[in-house]
């Protein structure tokens, strides 16, 4: 008697193992590009209205002020509900760059959190025409903490990429994994930690200045 052949469903069930591997190396793959694109974005995004915009771009000068404003910004919530809205401050007057090149009858500036008074003099820098930054540290710790959020999404998108591709491979004789994934996954941890330690300081500074 001839005993049973297991080739076939073995075949299989490794047919279907690379299949699964295959499906989780893609999908890992497509969710880790598009965090660390994602990431990139808002990093680049961060540094730009916040370090660059507060301390290196345009023309420094004051906004001399005629009124200030206060409006309400909403932001992204559940569809389901209504969407929340935070309190901003817009003051409107005319600026003058500290050279005495620039003028701008129809400047106005956000100034979070205080109102200023008819007369008061407020520090800025001018971006481009009639799109000013005040120099404040909540301005500078929005982007910052805009900028360490992108380092979160870049440390979570270079671990999907590593974990998919290790869970994926096929089993090796040699249980250490190889340094290019130890130094993927030392990175990863290190851009996570850098973002969430600096995003949380950076943000409790301007959510409670």
């Amino acid at each position: 008697m001839t005993s049973p052949d297991h080739t076939a469903p073995d075949s299989a069930d490794t047919s279907a193992n690379t299949v699964k591997r295959d499906a989780i190396r893609k999908q890992g793959r497509l969710i880790g590009l598009g965090l660390l694109v994602a990431g990139l974005v808002l990093g680049v995004a961060g540094l730009y209205f916040g370090p660059y915009s507060v301390w290196w771009a345009g023309d420094t000068g004051k906004i001399t002020v005629e009124e200030c404003g206060i409006g309400h910004r909403p932001f992204a919530t559940s569809a389901r509900s209504t969407p929340a809205r935070t309190k901003t401050v817009q003051c409107y007057g005319t600026f003058h760059s500290d050279d005495g090149a620039a003028k701008d009858l129809n400047a106005h500036v956000e100034t979070p959190y205080h109102v200023y008074q008819r007369g008061d003099e407020v520090e800025v820098r001018q971006i481009r025409h009639s799109f000013y930054t005040a120099h404040t540290w909540v301005t500078l710790s929005r982007g910052l903490t805009a900028f360490f959020g992108g380092l979160l999404a870049c440390g979570l998108g270079l671990l999907f990429l590593t974990l998919s591709a290790r869970f994926a491979a096929k089993p090796a004789s040699d249980s250490n994994p190889p340094s290019d994934a130890e130094q993927s996954h030392a990175l990863a941890f290190v851009l996570l930690t850098i973002g969430a330690i600096g995003g949380a300081i950076c943000a409790f500074g301007w959510i409670f200045p």
